[in-house]
């Protein structure tokens, strides 16, 4: 009996470090880690973009104000 008690656990956790795989730290593959670096990088550029488009000021919208003065 004893030694079904060890058998157990030992091969419950040699059967679950071989299915495991190569992954990252958070269980994703480098190709997709790449991906979501890919994708996170054209966020930030959008961002960006759309940060420097509401800062900027509308050549049309200040002409008529300088008019309307």
């Amino acid at each position: 009996m004893v030694k079904h008690r060890t058998a157990l656990p030992m091969a419950a956790i040699i059967l679950l470090a071989a299915c495991s795989t190569p992954e990252g730290e958070a269980g994703i593959t480098s190709s997709e880690e790449r991906q979501l670096d890919e994708a996170a990088a054209a966020l930030d550029e959008s961002q960006a973009d759309y940060e420097a488009a509401i800062q900027t000021p509308d050549p049309a919208q200040a002409t008529e104000n300088e008019t309307e003065r």
